[in-house]
């Protein structure tokens, strides 16, 4: 069809994983909680941020370059992510609480910004995370605003914590997520799996991250009118 995919990580260090692309299944969950932006695959530079992280300065922050450099983030290949998320375990310490909604906001703009240039690409946000949630509401705000943008969510948990809000957010009940304000999501772009049912053997990490994304994707393409081959990303009415 044309249209490029990208992979965002995201956690509260960021860790490595592959670029995707449709018809890639491979993507290692790596450690815990981090934020990468996978974009380009053709020149593999890959922008990465992490949150949860307590930076040399003493500030705790929720979305920095992983590579310490926050006006160049990219890193060169898997190599360079691995390389960076090193540096930044010798670095940064983690900290909590748990926020995801500065980092889907990030990921968000990325989003817009390449949608608003009409290019042909859809973003992955994957989440790996240990903790719950402190942010709930900033992060159904978000997540309802990204739902018109070219963007889907995977959310992996680690761990035995109460993984009952990423349920809520999956929103596989048939109920569309729902802002502070009202606003119901203008689709679903979340997908959770606890990596404990993954441990038990219960069921296949890869495919069940992945077995929402292609109806979020053709979702986003129909709701803008895209045909395969067509030249240009049109706006939807919301």
């Amino acid at each position: 069809m044309g249209c490029g995919f990208s992979d965002i990580k995201g956690g509260q260090q960021a860790v490595g994983g592959t670029p995707a692309r449709p018809g890639d299944t491979a993507a290692d969950p790596g450690p815990n909680e981090a934020v990468v932006l996978f974009n380009k695959l053709r020149d593999k530079y890959f922008p990465s941020w992490g949150f949860g992280g307590r930076l040399p300065s003493g500030v705790v922050s929720h979305c920095f370059s992983l590579n310490g450099n926050e006006s160049k983030p990219e890193v060169v290949g898997v190599d360079g992510i691995l390389n960076a998320y090193a540096s930044a375990i010798y670095n940064v310490s983690l900290a909590g609480p748990t926020l995801f909604g500065q980092v889907i906001n990030k990921a968000a703009e990325i989003a817009g910004y390449s949608l608003s240039r009409y290019e042909r690409k859809y973003f992955v946000l994957l989440i790996i995370t240990d903790g719950v949630l402190t942010d709930l509401a900033e992060t159904k705000n978000a997540l309802v605003r990204a739902s018109d943008l070219p963007l889907s969510v995977l959310i992996v948990g680690v761990g035995n914590a109460d993984f009952s809000q990423m349920e809520e957010l999956d929103a596989d009940n048939g109920r569309r997520l729902q802002n502070s304000e009202g606003r119901v999501a203008t689709r679903d772009i979340v997908q959770f799996v606890p990596m404990r049912e993954v441990n038990a053997g219960q069921i296949s990490v890869v495919q069940s991250l992945l077995e929402e994304l292609p109806e979020q994707f053709l979702t986003f393409m129909r709701r803008r009118d895209i045909k395969p081959n067509s030249t240009s990303m049109t706006q939807a009415p919301y």
